[in-house]
């Protein structure tokens, strides 16, 4: 939940939830998700099977970071009475075990998905509805999923080219 309040300016509160934020440069502790969708990439970029908590069945809609601060850069802009929530997210919706395979087929990894088990709280399904997003701020997500990892994980082969932070991904 991104919330901005800023009483000195007497700006008004604007509400905008965010989950699944992908970006070139995630930070793992923030991003969650069946499997961690940074995680998974550093594995299969690493040759290492990607985890998978649960049967990879749930369901979760990743939403390119560019597309996500356009998004709340346009919800601040919005007049004063516009406060939200407005979510800000793409509704299109995968499996965790979709996305795994798209990572492993997008780096041409030899990866395998290994099962670990799936956490209480963790939602079967995640899909935003981003109609009031569309109709208050003309907004919708123009990065497409598979766009967004190809940016993501030729970031992340970048990185690993430096060896202290390949030996850091690697332990």
């Amino acid at each position: 939940m991104l919330c901005t309040k800023l009483p000195w300016y007497r700006a008004p509160e604007k509400t905008a939830p965010s989950e699944n934020v992908a970006a070139s440069r995630p930070l793992p502790e923030v991003q969650r998700s069946s499997t961690n969708s940074a995680n998974g990439r550093g594995q299969a970029l690493l040759g290492r099977d990607i985890t998978v908590f649960g049967d990879g069945a749930q369901t979760r809609s990743f939403c390119y970071v560019d597309d996500l601060i356009d998004g709340l850069v346009r919800l601040m802009k919005t007049p004063d009475e516009v406060t939200g929530p407005i979510n800000i997210g793409n509704p299109e919706e995968l499996s965790i075990l979709q996305l795994a395979a798209m990572v492993i087929e997008l780096i041409g990894s030899r990866s395998r998905t290994v099962h670990r088990p799936r956490p209480d709280d963790d939602p079967h399904r995640r899909r935003p509805d981003i109609s009031k997003a569309h109709e208050v701020m003309s907004w919708s997500p123009r990065v497409p999923l598979k766009e967004g990892l190809i940016r993501t994980i030729g970031y992340f082969e970048e990185l690993l080219r430096d060896h202290s932070l390949r030996q850091l991904y690697s332990q």
